[in-house]
């Protein structure tokens, strides 16, 4: 992941497949979301533009991420993407079906609703895993 920290394409290819909802830490959130707002509105990721749009507490974490960034990792980018989208599709999964047993045992018709999205989000697990 922090390949897509420093690599502008690689970052929007990321973003193109993974909504931020997946990414589990919110302290990603905030700085994925940074940095593809200003490499759509920069077309680049500079030093000096990420240093400005992050804060100090960001910016550490950023740092540290950067650190680890290599090339070689472009191969693995794809890897990445479907272990982070099944991971939160996983969680997904679990927190619907437990909310459909709790409706269920409370009488609530709803719960019906909430077994639909288990298939949905079973359906989607299904075509990531490929």
């Amino acid at each position: 992941m922090s390949l897509a920290f420093t690599d502008g394409e690689v970052l929007q290819h990321m973003m193109s497949y993974l909504p931020l909802e997946d990414f589990e830490k919110i302290e990603y959130r905030g700085i994925i979301e940074k940095l593809f707002t200003l490499y759509k509105s920069e077309g680049r990721l500079d030093e000096t533009a990420i240093q400005s749009v992050l804060s100090s507490q960001e910016y550490d974490i950023y740092s540290r991420l950067v650190v680890m960034s290599d090339d070689e990792y472009k191969v693995q980018v794809p890897a990445l993407i479907r272990k982070i989208r099944l991971h939160s599709l996983r969680e997904q999964y679990k927190a619907h079906s437990i909310m459909a047993d709790q409706l269920k045992r409370a009488g609530d018709s709803t719960f019906i609703s909430e077994l639909h999205k288990c298939q949905e989000i079973q359906n989607l697990i299904r075509e990531w895993s490929k």
